[in-house]
């Protein structure tokens, strides 16, 4: 799950800088963000496991994917709403187009990115435990879960599920733990 959720932060941030910087691709890409997010993420499994087999690279993938695609809207969103009247600050005291970016845009984008790391967080344990069930795998709670069910013991089942969901509350609460700590100028 981490690992997926490294990767696709890094496509998402990345092809949003992409493209930011080419005004054609951005009109260009709009339908292809919208058509790609619309996907549900569960639909995609058949496809990471054609492409790529039973294994952790599928179950990364299909995180990498889903995340990136969080990110990368999140991060388009930020950039795009930028606080104007910084922006015409920064030109006027004749900040050039790079600094403008790193100095004002970036700082006022990060509060909008944060927020689709947060999403990320819980769609890619959701990704990889909905993977884990479809695919199979040796190990994992996707797996014990499917693996209680089948042998009927009902209440180890409905513990893994709970497990599953006090890791993702933990996990978010963590996140929120550092956002608050490091991200401390949003929303003013």
């Amino acid at each position: 799950m981490l690992i997926g959720l490294a990767i696709g932060i890094i496509l998402g941030f990345s092809s949003a800088l992409l493209i930011f910087s080419f005004k054609k691709m951005n009109r260009l890409s709009k339908i292809w963000i919208d058509f790609l997010r619309s996907i549900p993420a569960p639909a995609l499994v058949p496809l990471a496991l054609l492409l790529f087999g039973i294994g952790d690279i599928s179950k990364i993938s299909l995180v990498a994917f889903i995340v990136s695609l969080i990110i990368l809207v999140n991060s388009l969103y930020g950039i795009h709403n930028a606080n104007p009247t910084r922006i015409i600050t920064a030109k006027t005291m004749g900040l050039n187009k790079l600094d403008t970016f790193l100095k004002v845009i970036v700082p006022d984008s990060v509060p909008h990115i944060s927020s689709g790391i947060r999403m990320s967080i819980s769609f890619s344990l959701i990704v990889v435990i909905v993977s884990e069930i479809v695919m199979g795998a040796e190990f994992g709670m996707g797996q014990k879960i499917i693996d209680y069910q089948l042998v009927y013991q009902i209440s180890n089942m409905y513990a893994a599920i709970i497990a599953v969901g006090l890791l993702g509350y933990v996990t978010n609460k963590l996140y929120l733990n550092f956002e608050k700590k490091y991200i401390h100028w949003a929303g003013k």
